[in-house]
């Protein structure tokens, strides 16, 4: 979406969701990144803009296999 609909955007997910989980707030290359955390296994929203406009992204929960394989990658990456 263009710049200018972000205002609109944090508004409406603000009167759907209530304040976000995190931000928003700014980022180092001037936009701003705001988070709402839908269910505890990831479900989410990032929401926010930067210099090519506005973006949402949803973020599904994942499944059991999901989480355990991402876990197993992490506790790999750690032991490097």
């Amino acid at each position: 979406m263009r710049r200018d609909n972000y205002e609109a955007v944090e508004a409406l997910l603000r009167q759907a969701f209530g304040p976000p989980k995190f931000g928003p707030t700014e980022t180092i290359d001037g936009g701003k990144l705001g988070g709402y955390r839908l269910t505890p296994k990831g479900g989410g929203i990032q929401f926010g803009y930067d210099s090519r406009g506005t973006e949402v992204i949803v973020l599904r929960q994942l499944t059991k296999e999901e989480f355990d394989r991402a876990v197993s990658e992490m506790v790999k990456e750690k032991s490097r």
